[in-house]
């Protein structure tokens, strides 16, 4: 389960409208491999070898390095972060998110990586494919206050305070 957090909203930057929230959201998994994308790879089964990416090389070497890890039978890989970096540098600042596709297509290998996901660069691709992806925990809280708490069919239990300063 994920870590209760608390936070504020304040719609149009008013302070006098500001929301109280706090709750944890837990995301249910599918992991999926294969080229086809069905074989789907069972959360207790995970075989995990970490690599450190900065050891391996320039990218155009590491599929004869990472091959162990296949014949040995590992199912993921854990990279710390690997990915081109984005305008201000940070190895944490996500430029192209799907610099790993050929493991998990053709090899049927999941990889995972450390990340901050609320660290994307403004020049991603992906941010401007997945705009509903950008401020997604605001996003959902004002779903959440805009349908009373029933999204989607499920009802989210909440208590929501209106802080008047």
């Amino acid at each position: 389960m994920g870590r209760k957090r608390h936070y504020y909203l304040a719609p149009d930057h008013d302070d006098k409208a500001r929301i109280d929230c706090s709750g944890y959201m837990l995301a249910q998994s599918r992991l999926v491999v294969g080229a086809d994308e069905e074989q789907i790879v069972d959360l207790d089964s995970i075989v995990c070898q970490t690599y450190l990416s900065k050891l391996l090389g320039t990218l155009e070497t590491w599929a004869e390095r990472l091959v162990v890890a296949r014949k040995c039978g590992y199912n993921m890989i854990h990279f710390p972060p690997i990915q081109a970096l984005g305008g201000s540098q940070s190895c944490y600042c996500i430029k192209d998110q799907h610099l790993l596709e050929i493991m998990r297509k053709k090899w049927s290998i999941l990889s995972i990586t450390d990340i901050l996901l609320n660290h994307t660069a403004n020049e991603s691709e992906w941010i401007f494919l997945h705009p509903e992806s950008y401020r997604i925990f605001w996003h959902l809280s004002l779903d959440i206050i805009a349908e009373n708490g029933q999204i989607k069919g499920y009802y989210v239990k909440s208590s929501v305070k209106f802080i008047i300063s």
